[in-house]
C-alpha cells in the first residue's frame, strides 16, 4: 500500500505550486539549517554537501514578516537552569538551557540554540532551530495539510529521508503536529529530525530539534522543557 503521505502535491488549495515551492524553501532551510551545526562542528561546509543555499533563504525569507532580529531580550527564567530568549520584534518567547549558544540567524530563522559540545557525539552538536513562516495568503490552511506538504517535499529533496513519527502534539499551548525522521548527513553520520510546528494568527512556527541517530537522546527532557514553554506574545 502506497503511503498516504508520500504524495508531494496534497494541497486543495488556491496558488499550490507557490505554496509547495515557499513549503518546500522553508522546510529544506530548517532541515539544513540543523545539519548546519554538524558541519561547522566538522569545519566543513553546507555548500559542499547539499549545494549553494542562497536561493531557498530567499524564497523562504518572501513568507516572514521583515523586523529587526537583534531586537530580542534574554533573561533568567522561572525554570531553574535556564534562561528565557525573547523575541520582542517577531513576538515570541522560549526558555533555553542556561549553558547552551542562541545566535539570531535571519528572519526565517530568528534563532538557532546549540548544546554545549562538551562530551557530545564526536563531530556533532544536538541544536533547537525556531522558524517562522507567514501563511496568511493561504486562508484555511490545515496542521494535516502542511505536514502533508512538508513530508511530501522532504522526500523530494531528500530521497534518503525516512519518516519515523508524526502525532500531533502542542507547542506551548497551541495546537501542533510534529515529524520525525531521518536521514544520512554525511558518509558517516545519521541524524534524526524532530520538526513540530502551530500555525497561530497565520504565522507557522516551527520547532526544529536535531540530534544524532541511533543513540541515548540526553536531550529529551530538556527539550520537552523549551517546547512546554514556547509563548506567542502578540
Amino acid at each position: 500500500m502506497q503511503d498516504p503521505h508520500s504524495d508531494s502535491s496534497p494541497l486543495n488549495v488556491e496558488s499550490t505550486p507557490m505554496l509547495k515551492r515557499i513549503l518546500m524553501a522553508a522546510v529544506i532551510f530548517v532541515v539544513l539549517g540543523g545539519v548546519t551545526t554538524y558541519f561547522l562542528a566538522l569545519d566543513g561546509g553546507i555548500e559542499e554537501q547539499y549545494g549553494a543555499t542562497e536561493g531557498l533563504e530567499e524564497d523562504a525569507s518572501a513568507t516572514a514578516d521583515a523586523f529587526d532580529i537583534k531586537d530580542y531580550t534574554v533573561a533568567t527564567s522561572q525554570q531553574e537552569g535556564f534562561s528565557t530568549f525573547q523575541q520582542n520584534a517577531a513576538g515570541f518567547q522560549m526558555d533555553f538551557p542556561e549553558d547552551w549558544t542562541y545566535e539570531a540567524y535571519s528572519s526565517v530563522i530568528p534563532v538557532m540554540f546549540r548544546s554545549p559540545s562538551e562530551g557530545q557525539t564526536e563531530g556533532f552538536v544536538e541544536n533547537v532551530v525556531i522558524s517562522l513562516e507567514d501563511v496568511s495568503a493561504y486562508e484555511g490552511l490545515t496542521l494535516d495539510q502542511y505536514a502533508d506538504a512538508a513530508y511530501g517535499q522532504l522526500l523530494s529533496a531528500f530521497p534518503d529521508y525516512r519518516l519515523l513519527q508524526r502525532e500531533k502534539r502542542q507547542l506551548g499551548t497551541y495546537d501542533g503536529m510534529f515529524l520525525v525522521g531521518s536521514y544520512p548527513a554525511d558518509e558517516n553520520n545519521v541524524v534524526q529530525v524532530m520538526s513540530l510546528f502551530s500555525i497561530v494568527d497565520n504565522m507557522v512556527y516551527v520547532f526544529t530539534y536535531t540530534h544524532g541517530d541511533g543513540e541515548e537522546d540526553q536531550f529529551a527532557t530538556t527539550v520537552d522543557a523549551m517546547i512546554s514553554s514556547f509563548t506567542v506574545m502578540k
